[in-house]
Parts: structure tokens; sequence; C-alpha cells
């Protein structure tokens, strides 16, 4: 059967003036679980007892109904394994996600915890930013990426996830920073809802409060869901409210209606394309200017890069802030030429983030490395682990802990290096201590332990004899380490880590200032102490 849709839909959403919200329904071809279905697992795992009044309780008092008797982990546990986090989805992406998120959607809001919409993006080639937690948000976001804003989480990183009622009753608290970019989103864009349920009580509070100020702002704006079967009153009430229905009797149905939408935009932009042929074939002079001085901006980036690599690696602060300054200026013209759709190529780009880096330029540098990043990807070659090291760090610099994480987890499982123990450490510390300011002292705790788990073998060796060359790092990583017992509420450990940072580096404020929180004296600056080996840790501990 046919389905036509509203002119207005396919016209808007060429133009890129759409926002696209998808809920659990886009991962259905994959998971094969919906909400109810999820809930309905979980309500299994309940005794007759505990599930007395289960179908009245509304979906946030059932998983937290669940998350009572058997406990967080438990529940991200279960998470993991229904909905795929711990397998690669690439060989999961069906058709219709490939036809929907092709279209041209600058944003992607999802309450999806899986990272399929991602593995989407990655097959069709498309650079993306995901924003998981307020850190996130005012992150600089390169030329032409998506920006993917997963407002219930990520179950890679198991501990943003928002699925009970005490997340959805803390939303505004823990997520301030989220909660007003999603207003500014509606209040500014029209946006489009797949496989999504208009219940979520976070889309309820969030649409209503911007509802008078949109209707003021952009009267003639209007935003669509696709919905199976909605009830008539419940389309009349949004409908009221600016929203239209598009419904679909089923998920096929739903499928062959982004074919549609997919099709009709397609048949918008090269209708398009055909008006600038013809504006380009009037002013052919005008558009071999412009070929000219594309070249020409493409050259100056090659030059500047070159010249950059000649300074060399050994230079001091000065020439670094010089070096730093011309790579902000050639990121300007990249920035340019990607904006006109001309691809620049990785390796510059990677040149400029190091550069930049190097100047402290962090916001900068990051743009420059994850356009880097995406750039390899395009070419199917595999990014360079010290283009991933320097874009870990500088999230971390940014205090983006979640994805600073994420990414140094990976590059130290690859290179085995202290350095990057290091800064995996300190972003650890960064995700528990964001978690520890929002109250979820039992989501940092499983957190820490996991990684002090995961590195159980390494962390003794930090108290042996240490080669003169790698005092400097294993000190930065003992005192890292440190921190984190000392959020684990280990002082034992907090202390016995501490101490040994200052002993290969007895300069080091940070590792000083620990030792003072902990009201622990500090042990006399004796610079020949720093290859001593302190005494073993007692069985069981690192």
């Amino acid at each position: 059967m046919a389905i036509e849709l509203p002119q207005d839909l396919i016209d808007r959403v060429a133009r890129g003036e759409f926002v696209l919200f998808v809920g659990a329904g886009f991962s259905h071809g994959v998971t094969r679980l919906d909400w109810d279905g999820l809930l309905s697992r979980l309500g299994r795992r309940l005794c007759a007892e505990e599930r007395a009044g289960w179908e009245r309780f509304d979906p946030l008092a059932r998983a937290q109904l669940f998350v009572e008797r058997h406990g967080r982990a438990a529940l991200e546990r279960l998470l993991a394994r229904w909905l795929g986090v711990e397998r690669e989805l690439a060989s999961c992406v069906r058709p219709v996600h490939e036809q929907l998120l092709a279209l041209p959607f600058g944003t992607i809001v999802t309450t999806n915890y899986d990272r399929l919409v991602e593995a989407t993006l990655e097959k069709l080639g498309l650079p993306y930013m995901t924003v998981i937690d307020d850190g996130d948000v005012h992150l600089p976001l390169p030329p032409r990426a998506r920006r993917v804003i997963k407002m219930h989480g990520d179950l890679d990183l198991s501990d943003t996830i928002v699925l009970t009622r005490d997340d959805y009753l803390a939303y505004e608290r823990t997520h301030p920073s989220l909660s007003l970019l999603l207003r500014s989103l509606l209040l500014e864009h029209s946006f489009l809802f797949y496989g999504f349920s208009l219940e979520d009580p976070n889309f309820i509070h969030v649409y209503d409060y911007v509802h008078q100020l949109r209707r003021a702002a952009r009267p003639g704006a209007r935003s669509y869901a696709v919905l199976r079967k909605p009830n008539p009153l419940l389309e009349k009430y949004w409908a009221g409210r600016g929203l239209g229905m598009l419904s679909v009797g089923s998920f096929e149905q739903a499928e062959e209606l982004v074919r549609t939408l997919h099709a009709g935009v397609e048949e918008h932009i090269r209708a398009e394309r055909e008006v600038a042929r013809v504006a380009a074939r009037l002013g052919e002079k005008v558009a071999a200017e412009t070929d000219a001085l594309v070249e020409s901006l493409r050259a100056a980036i090659r030059r500047e890069v070159a010249r950059m690599g000649r300074a060399g690696e050994d230079v001091d602060t000065d020439r670094k802030r010089e070096l730093g300054a011309r790579a902000e200026a050639a990121l300007v013209l990249a920035r340019r030429l990607q904006m006109l759709g001309v691809d620049v190529e990785p390796q510059d780009l990677a040149a400029l983030g190091a550069r930049l880096y190097e100047a402290r330029r962090f916001r900068e540098a990051t743009e420059a490395l994850e356009s880097a990043r995406f750039g390899y990807r395009r070419l199917g070659l595999d990014t360079p682990l010290e283009v991933r090291q320097r874009l870990g760090r500088c999230y971390a610099r940014l205090a983006s802990w979640p994805h600073a994480f994420r990414i140094l987890r990976e590059t130290y499982a690859k290179s085995g290096l202290w350095g990057d123990l290091s800064w995996c450490t300190k972003a650890a510390a960064g995700v528990a201590s964001a978690l520890l300011a929002c109250g979820r002292k039992e989501a940092a705790r499983r957190l820490l332990v996991s990684h002090t788990n995961a590195h159980a073998a390494v962390w003794p060796r930090l108290l042996r004899e240490v080669a003169d060359d790698e005092c400097i790092v294993c000190a930065h990583v003992a005192l890292h380490f440190a921190r984190t017992q000392k959020l684990l509420e280990r002082p034992e450990l907090a202390v016995r880590y501490a101490t040994r940072a200052l002993h290969l580096l007895p300069e080091l404020r940070e590792a000083q200032a620990l030792l003072t929180e902990l009201s622990v004296p500090l042990p006399p600056r004796r610079v020949a102490a720093k290859r001593t080996q302190l005494r073993p840790p007692t069985r069981g501990q690192p």
C-alpha cells in the first residue's frame, strides 16, 4: 500500500530543518525487544509476591522494583545481554536504518542504550559526535558531523543509563545542560519521532515546558511522529501541540514509510542539484574560479603542515604557541573546505591536531583530531594509535570524562604503555567524581572497582623498582590510582600509592595535596629515594 507523506515534511527534511528522535522501535529488527518486552522480562525475574500489582505500575516503577530486588548492577548486565552491547552491531544494520540516518538530520536524539545509531552512521561513512552527559554538551562539533544525543545514556558506559523512577526524578538535577540543550532544540527546530513512545515522562515534561514559547516563536512549524495505531484521543492531544501523527499498522509499514520519505527527499535534493547545475553552466567562469580557490586552500593547508613538520618536536613554549596559532589558522581553512563538501587529507588534520594539542588549544585540537579520525574511517583505514591517544587526552583536558574513558581504555589495551594507563585512570576518577556529584555513589564504586580489578596485576609494579626514564610517568599513574582508591574509601591504599608517587617525583604537588587531604604528614623530600622499593602489598591488595 502506497504511503502518502505531507510535502511539507519532505521539503523541510531535505532542507535539514528537522531533528530526528529515535526510540526503541529503531532497534526492533536487531534486539526483537521493545519497551514492554524489556519490562516483561524484568518482571519474570521477581517472585509472585514481589510482582503483586505489577500490571498496575507504570514502567518507571517496574524498573525501580527490579533494582530494589536485584540491584543496579544486575539491571545493567541484563540490558547489556539483551540489547547486544557486547557484540558488533555493524552486521545488524539494516536498509531501513541506513535510509533513515542517511537523511540530512544534523542532530539525532535517541533514548536507546545500544550503539546501533553509531554503527549505522559508521557504515554510511558519516562523521558524528556523541553527547552522553553534561560534559559533552559544549564539545566542538567537526564540520558536517552529526550530533548524536544519547538522552538516556549508553550501555557501553552503563553508569550513564536512565531507566528507573529515581533516574527520571533526578534527571533535571543530574543532566541540567542536556535538559537545556533538548529544550533549545525543541524551541528552534521541528522533530521527527520514529520508534519512540510519546508517553516518555522526560519528553512530555520538556515538550510541554517549551510548547507555549515554541508556538509563539515558530507558529507555523510542525513536528511529526511515526506511531503504530495511535490512540485517537492521544492523537488529538498532541495535534493541539503542533505534533502530526503518521499512522502505521506494523513495523513493516513503518519501514515502507521511511523508504517513501527517503525517496521523496532524494528527489527534492536532485531537483535542487539540477538547478545548481544550470546556475553553474550560466556562470562557468565563477565555477572555475571557485575550483581554483578550493585547490589553493588545499595547497595552503599542505604547505602549513609541511612547515610545521620541519619545526621538529623539541621546541620551546613560545614556539609551540606560535605553531598553535598557525595550526588554528590552517584549521579554519580546513573547516571552510569541509563545509563546502571538500575533504581534507586526514593526515594533515592529524598534524594540525598534534600542534594544537602541544599549544594547549584543546577544543581546536579535538575538532581537528575528530575530523582526522572520521577521515581515516572514510578511507577504510584504521585510525593511528597516536591520533586516538591525543584525542582521548583532549577529551580528558576538556573534562568530557565518558568520552575520554572510552577512548583511553581502548588505547591502553592496544599499547600497554604507562602513559595511556595514567590517562585512563585519571578519566576513570573523573567519571566517578561526576557520578558522586550526582549522588550515584554505588555507580561510581562499581566503575572504580571494575577498573581496579581489570588491571590488578599492574598496580603492584608501581611499588617495585622503576627505571629512571619511567619515574615521571609512573608517579602520575600512582597518583591517579591513589585518587581512585580515595574515592573508593580505601585510605590505606590511597596513602601508600600517593606516597609512592612522591618518592618517584618529589615535586608532584597533586600527590602532596592528596596526602594533605588524607591528613598524612608529607614524607621528607629526598630526590635520591625515588628508586627505593617499597614494602610489597599484602595478598589480595593492589
